[in-house]
């Protein structure tokens, strides 16, 4: 092998590990995280996403990349205007953020806006989230972000429905520091409103000496009152009404989602039986 030849292959030879780490310190340079809340929104929960891409900017030293991009410790979900829910509006709103040594953010630009709406609140959002710095030669620097809010409506209430197959009737959380956090519970029945009468077995069906069971499907709202009552599986029509009636004087202690009141969706047998006595 000519001279020459040798030397080219040992060059390449260098080389390819230096392109390789270049390109790897490059890949480090964007970060992409994705976050997925829920924000109470009158009385149900409507899920809101933030897409979070980080692409560092140059810093004091114009030229030379980070070792490391900044990191979110502290992230803030902007509030979905009420206005914007009412007309159903969903966008867009992507800001730079710069921040400091400390990783404190300390100003906020709107770069571009599908609608101005959403602007003020992401700004107001962007304000409170905290970092850890940047940092080159092991050292924290000051930097900017990119970051997008993207702002998306449930189509229609998210409604805990525990009719459902699969739906645990509680679920708690246990706390790292000890303790634990009812996370999901279904409403409990906790009492009755006033009412006229108090037979509810109607008499109709005591003359025909009929007995039978009554399934009802019931929406209980964050105050603890029935909203809705449907009948899922009859008995017959004088026993499902009364049922219903019965139903909607109940008052319950709500049920929880995500650790927070929540309207619920939940099934209750009604029983009519007349008893050995009656018999």
């Amino acid at each position: 092998m000519k001279p020459f030849v040798r030397l080219a292959l040992g060059l390449g030879l260098l080389l390819i590990p230096l392109l390789l780490t270049s390109q790897e310190v490059q890949k480090d340079q964007t970060q992409k995280q994705s976050v997925t809340f829920l924000v109470r929104d009158s009385d149900s929960l409507i899920p809101k996403s933030v897409d979070v891409v980080y692409n560092p900017a140059k810093g004091q030293d114009k030229g030379v990349p980070y070792e490391k991009a900044p990191e979110a410790k502290t992230m803030v979900q902007p509030k979905y205007p009420d206005l914007a829910t009412k007309a159903g509006m969903e966008g867009t709103v992507w800001t730079k953020v710069s921040i400091d040594e400390t990783g404190k953010v300390t100003k906020v630009v709107v770069t571009k806006s599908d609608a101005e709406i959403f602007n003020q609140v992401s700004i107001d959002a962007a304000m409170q989230w905290e970092f850890r710095p940047a940092l080159k030669d092991g050292k924290p620097i000051a930097t900017e972000v990119s970051i997008p809010f993207k702002f998306k409506l449930q189509k229609g209430p998210m409604v805990p429905d525990y009719t459902q197959s699969g739906m645990s009737p509680l679920m708690v959380l246990a706390e790292p520091r000890g303790g634990y956090r009812v996370m999901n519970q279904i409403p409990y029945l906790i009492g009755q409103s006033p009412s006229q009468s108090n037979a509810w077995y109607p008499e109709s069906a005591l003359k025909d000496r009929f007995e039978g069971m009554v399934f009802l499907k019931l929406t209980v709202n964050v105050g603890g009152r029935v909203e809705r009552v449907e009948v899922m599986t009859h008995a017959r029509e004088d026993l499902d009404s009364a049922a219903v009636q019965l139903a909607r004087t109940w008052t319950f202690t709500p049920g929880q989602w995500n650790g927070m009141p929540e309207k619920s969706i939940i099934q209750v047998p009604v029983g009519f039986f007349l008893g050995k006595q009656a018999k």
